[in-house]
């Protein structure tokens, strides 16, 4: 796994930790926002506003978006996808967009997660695929973000294809 690889799963990891001690308020007049829900091999994903973020920062890749959430009663507790390398001008737009491809610098996205039998699972290395149907979007910090997703992604312990379906969101991005 080259530097770059590594770099992608080591932030989308912090992302997640951070997200997990996020203390905010259930108002109830937004109470769905902060969902973040998919199905891992048939079995329910379902992360709160306490424990869902969306992040938008600049790395060194270009502009990257993460939206992750934690599940304390799923096998892979912390689990998401991001968006990375978006090209200069370039911002997400309410359309569908399909990856499958190696991640290397290019404009891509990517599922990760964490499970504490399997490891890290994530469609880095085009060792999975992500479909992601943006159906709301206002593309900046303090902007909602919601839609659909669905791919698949390997465990790197035991090289497991495990299938997301149904997943949906609707965020506030950080």
């Amino acid at each position: 796994m080259n530097l770059s690889k590594l770099f992608f799963i080591i932030s989308f990891i912090s992302i997640l930790f951070f997200s997990c001690n996020k203390d905010s308020s259930d108002n109830p007049s937004s109470s769905e926002i902060g969902t973040f829900y998919a199905e891992l091999d048939g079995k329910d994903f379902y992360s709160t506003n306490k424990q869902t973020v969306a992040k938008l920062e600049t790395t060194v890749f270009g502009l990257t978006m993460s939206i992750a959430g934690h599940d304390s009663t799923n096998e892979f507790f912390s689990f998401g996808f991001t968006i990375s390398a978006l090209p200069e001008g370039e911002t997400i737009e309410e359309k569908t967009y399909q990856f499958s491809e190696d991640c290397t610098g290019n404009f891509c996205g990517y599922l990760t997660a964490v499970s504490s039998t399997r490891g890290i699972g994530t469609s880095l290395d085009g060792k999975g695929d992500l479909e992601i149907t943006f159906t709301t979007v206002d593309f900046r910090k303090g902007g909602i973000c919601k839609g659909t997703f669905s791919g698949t992604f390997t465990t790197i312990n035991d090289g497991r294809e495990v299938n997301v379906t149904k997943g949906r969101f609707n965020v506030l991005i950080e």
